[in-house]
């Protein structure tokens, strides 16, 4: 008898890819933003840019790919979305770490959602979303974008950019310890 391979196997689902994102406003509204989250579909490889310390847990006990980039993947489920914000403009995604404003989740097994947060007028914030699956797996983090609700005497807009940050500056030390 001649045996070619003994062991164990664990499936092991994709993480989510990060989510789609736009911000909306109300004319009349002094300090409210609307954000509109969307599940991505498709799949791609990527280096994983962690936000917290404990993030890297999630690839526990799978053997690091040789080119640094893993396979993320939409998978049909309920949407579930973490949403970070600072109100000083970041270095690094690391820099949101301690600043998670809320886990949302859809109750209507959509793969969408609207989250509405409460800011102050004609102040820049800086936001950044993650995808996070049902079995607890994170997406890499959006783009950070800025956001400014502009007031004036009778109507507001906000004002949407996205800021080039460079993760890779800090990949030695990602979290600043």
């Amino acid at each position: 008898k001649f045996i070619l391979f003994e062991g164990s196997a664990k499936p092991m689902p994709f993480p989510p890819l990060p989510p789609f994102v736009s911000f909306y406003n109300e004319s009349d509204s002094s300090n409210k933003v609307k954000i509109f989250l969307d599940l991505q579909e498709g799949q791609a490889k990527a280096p994983f840019i962690p936000i917290a310390a404990y993030d890297a847990v999630q690839f526990s006990g799978i053997t690091s790919p040789a080119d640094g980039l893993y396979d993320f993947q939409y998978t049909n489920e309920p949407a579930i979305f973490e949403v970070y914000r600072l109100s000083q403009k970041p270095e690094s995604h690391a820099d949101f770490n301690g600043n998670l404003i809320g886990n949302f989740q859809n109750d209507r097994n959509y793969g969408n959602m609207m989250v509405t947060d409460f800011i102050a007028k004609n102040k820049k914030y800086y936001y950044t979303f993650r995808t996070k699956s049902s079995s607890g797996l994170v997406s890499n983090p959006t783009v950070v974008y800025e956001i400014e609700l502009l007031k004036d005497s009778d109507e507001s807009r906000i004002i949407v950019n996205t800021i080039d940050i460079s993760d890779h500056d800090h990949m030695d030390d990602p979290y600043h310890l």
